[in-house]
C-alpha cells in the first residue's frame, strides 16, 4: 500500500528530513560511477542484475520503495535525465553540482541572497563560455571528450570517430544484433523526409517496398500548410495538368473532411488520381522541409491549396520512395547532387560563421539537423555484444558517445576533471567584494564550491603541491595547463545551470502532499 494514502500531508521539518536524504543517497549512488575510476552499481531490473557504471541508467533506477522519496528524486534526476537526453553526458554532474549547490545554501534561499546567486551563476556560465575550445574530428581534445562521455570504451570511441571522419554531420541509428562476431556499419545515401499517407490502406496497397516514383511519371504539388477542406475547382487543377498522371499532394496535415472530399474525387475518377502524403514538419523550422523537398523534385510549395494555379503542379524531377515512415530521395542520383549542391553552401556558411553560443539556440540546432538531413549519410551500426546485456549496455554507450560527438562539434569542448570549474572558481573569487557580509559570505562560498568536483576526482585538497594543476586521471600525468582529458562544453554548462534550479526548488520545498497512483508493499 502506498505511504501517501495514510499520510497525504508531510509537514516542514519531516519534509526537509525527506529532501535531505533523498540527495545524499542520490549524490552517493550516481555520482560513485563518476570518471575513469568511478565503482559499478548493480540495478535490480526484474531479478536479473545489471551491473553498470552508467550515471544515467543509476539515475533513472533510483527508487525508494516510498512515495515521497521518490517524488523528491524525481525532482533531482529529471534535469541530469535531460543533460544527458540532450548532449550524451553531463547526468553524473549534474546530480553532484545539485548536492553541493542544495547543501551549500538550502538555508539560505532568500529573495535577496537568491537575486545575488543567480547574477553570480549567470557570470559564471559567460565566464564557462569564453573558455570553449572549439574542435573538429581529428583533434586530440574532441577524441579526447568523446573518451569521457564513453567511460573509455576506445573500441567504440574509435568506430564513431571513423563515421564522422568520413561523413559530415551523420544520420546515425543504432540495432542490436548480439549474434555478430563484431560491430557493423552500414551507409545508405537517402535524404529522409519524416511523413506518412493520408488516406488509410495505402500502406498494404504499396507493401513493404512502398511507392516508387519515376522521374516525369508523376505530378507533385506540395502545400505548406494544413490542408482542413479542398473545393472541387482546386482538385480539378490538380489533375488537368496531366489527365492520365497520378498526382501527389504532400502537405502538412490532412483533416478528415479533405480526405472524404479527395477520396470522392478519385472514386469519381474511378482511379488513383491523386495520392495525399503528410509530412511530419512543426512550426515555422518544419517550412525548411517543404522547402527542400521541394527542390529536390522540381516544384515549388504553395501555402494555400486554393490558390492553387496550373503552374504550382510539376512533373516530378527526381526518383523517391514513399512508404509508412516518409519519402526518401536517393541523394547520388543524376541531378539531385547539383541540387543538394546549391542548397548546402549556404547553409554551410551559415553554420561555420556562427559561434559555438549561436548553435546552441534552436534556430543553431534546426540549422545543424537540416544539414545533416540533406547530406544524405545515414549510418546503420549494428551493436553486438558477449551477452544480450552486454550487448545492450554497449547500444546506451554508443548512443552517449554519438550524442556527445554531435554536440561537441557544435559547441566545443572545456577542460574536464572539473578543471573548468575551477577556472569558474578564480573567476568567482576575483570578483569585486560585497559590502554586505551575507552577500559577501554566499560569493565565498560558491567560489568554494566550484572547486568540490576537481576534488572528489582527483583527491587533491587545498596545501597539497600539486592542487589546482591539471591531472590526466588515467595516466596520471600532472602538468599546469589542460592537456589529455576534456569535458563536452555543452554538457558542462547545461548541468551546472540544470543543477542550480534544481537545487534552488529543492531548498525552497515545504511540504509534500497528495495521493500517489503507486502501491509499495
Amino acid at each position: 500500500m502506498s505511504v501517501l494514502l495514510e499520510k497525504t500531508f508531510t509537514a516542514k521539518d519531516e519534509t526537509r528530513e525527506i529532501v535531505d536524504k533523498v540527495v545524499q543517497c542520490a549524490f552517493e549512488s550516481v555520482c560513485s560511477t563518476m570518471g575513469p575510476n568511478g565503482r559499478y552499481v548493480v540495478i535490480n531490473q526484474t531479478n536479473i542484475p545489471k551491473v553498470t557504471k552508467d550515471g544515467v541508467s543509476v539515475a533513472k533506477a533510483l527508487d525508494f520503495n516510498e512515495a515521497r522519496q521518490n517524488l523528491i528524486a524525481k525532482i533531482i534526476t529529471e534535469p541530469s535525465i535531460k543533460t544527458d537526453n540532450e548532449v550524451g553526458d553531463g547526468t553524473t554532474t549534474t546530480v553532484f553540482q545539485t548536492y553541493q549547490l542544495y547543501t551549500k545554501f538550502k538555508d539560505r534561499l532568500t529573495f535577496k541572497n537568491l537575486r545575488y546567486l543567480d547574477s553570480l551563476m549567470r557570470d559564471v556560465k559567460g565566464h564557462l563560455e569564453s573558455l570553449i575550445i572549439p574542435c573538429k574530428v581529428g583533434t586530440p581534445e574532441f577524441r579526447s571528450m568523446l573518451m569521457t562521455s564513453s567511460n573509455y570504451e576506445e573500441t567504440i570511441v574509435d568506430k564513431v570517430l571513423e563515421i564522422f571522419s568520413k561523413y559530415d554531420k551523420p544520420n546515425i541509428r543504432l540495432v542490436k544484433v548480439p549474434a555478430l562476431k563484431e560491430d557493423e556499419i552500414d551507409l545508405t545515401n537517402d535524404i529522409f523526409f519524416p511523413g506518412v499517407f493520408a488516406l488509410d490502406g495505402m500502406n498494404d496497397q504499396f507493401g513493404a517496398a512502398g511507392l516508387k516514383a519515376p522521374v516525369d511519371g508523376l505530378n507533385v504539388v506540395i502545400v505548406d500548410d494544413s490542408i482542413r477542406t479542398v473545393t472541387g475547382e482546386s482538385l480539378s487543377t490538380i489533375t488537368n495538368k496531366d489527365f492520365n498522371k497520378l498526382t501527389l499532394l504532400i502537405a502538412r496535415n490532412f483533416e478528415n473532411n479533405a480526405l472524404q472530399q479527395i477520396n470522392q474525387f478519385n472514386n469519381d475518377l474511378k482511379r488513383f488520381a491523386i495520392l495525399p502524403v503528410q509530412l511530419h514538419a512543426a512550426g515555422k523550422l518544419g517550412t525548411s522541409l517543404f522547402s527542400d523537398l521541394g527542390a529536390l523534385v522540381g516544384t515549388q510549395p504553395i501555402f494555400d491549396l486554393r490558390t492553387v494555379t496550373d503552374s504550382d503542379v510539376n512533373p516530378n524531377k527526381a526518383k523517391f520512395i514513399i512508404n509508412a515512415r516518409g519519402v526518401y530521395v536517393n541523394a547520388e542520383q543524376e541531378g539531385v547532387s547539383e541540387v543538394l549542391e546549391k542548397i548546402l553552401k549556404p547553409l554551410d556558411e551559415r553554420y561555420e560563421a556562427m559561434t559555438v553560443v549561436d548553435r546552441a539556440t534552436v534556430i543553431g540546432r534546426s540549422l545543424h539537423d537540416r544539414i545533416g538531413r540533406l547530406r544524405a549519410n545515414n549510418i546503420t551500426i549494428k551493436v553486438t555484444g558477449v551477452t544480450d546485456s552486454d550487448a545492450s549496455e554497449r547500444y546506451y554507450r554508443y548512443e552517449d558517445v554519438m550524442k556527445a560527438a554531435r554536440t561537441g562539434l557544435q559547441y566545443g569542448v572545456l577542460p574536464g576533471i572539473g578543471y573548468g570549474y575551477m577556472e569558474a572558481s578564480k573567476f568567482v573569487s576575483e570578483q569585486p567584494e560585497q559590502s554586505d557580509e551575507e552577500l559577501e559570505q554566499l560569493r565565498i562560498d560558491l567560489s568554494d564550491l566550484l572547486t568540490e568536483q576537481y576534488m572528489h576526482l582527483t583527491n587533491l585538497r587545498p596545501g597539497d603541491a600539486e592542487y589546482g594543476k591539471y591531472v590526466d586521471l588515467v595516466t596520471g600525468e600532472v602538468s599546469d595547463k589542460p592537456t589529455a582529458v576534456f569535458d563536452n562544453a555543452a554538457a558542462t554548462m547545461i548541468a551546472l545551470e540544470g543543477a542550480w534550479a534544481t537545487a534552488k526548488t529543492l531548498g525552497k520545498i515545504n511540504n509534500v502532499m497528495g495521493r500517489s497512483n503507486q502501491n509499495y508493499q
